[in-house]
């Protein structure tokens, strides 16, 4: 039997050109191993396996996302019980922060981060900013 290897990956093709071997160590540490089919076929295979991959860390970032929120929503109300802000003043910082929230939970992170940077801490302060933007470019660091 001839085993000729392919250009694409560790594929290899015996003289019919069917594939009859593969493994794949790729940046995101997929490995797909598969037996049988063409180079078609697995290129088919791994879009799906790249898709499923990457909607599962979208997945991932939008209940992080959600989590994160309720955090801070929870910290607001606390503040407020406490006689620390007033109720116009969280109000206003809500408002402020919506297009940061909403990229947040969606899960785009780095969008979120964006928005931030944009709105500066001019009008929301240092603290608060300073405080958002540590905990969403960790979160960027270590899920980027």
């Amino acid at each position: 039997m001839q085993i000729k290897r392919s250009n694409i990956s560790n594929l290899f093709y015996d003289s019919e050109n069917n594939l009859i071997d593969f493994f794949a160590l790729d940046k995101q540490n997929l490995i797909i191993i598969s037996f049988g089919g063409t180079p078609q076929e697995i290129m088919q295979l791994q879009s799906k396996q790249y898709l499923e991959a990457e909607t599962r860390r979208y997945e991932q970032r939008t209940v992080d996302g959600q989590k994160a929120y309720a955090k801070i929503s929870a910290e607001f109300r606390l503040a407020k019980l406490a006689g620390l802000i007033t109720e116009q003043a969280h109000g206003v910082i809500e408002k402020l922060l919506i297009n940061v929230r909403n990229e947040i939970l969606a899960g785009q992170w780095k969008s979120g981060l964006m928005e931030l940077e944009t709105l500066g801490n001019a009008i929301i302060g240092v603290d608060l900013y300073n405080r958002l933007h540590t905990q969403i470019s960790d979160y960027v660091t270590i899920s980027y």
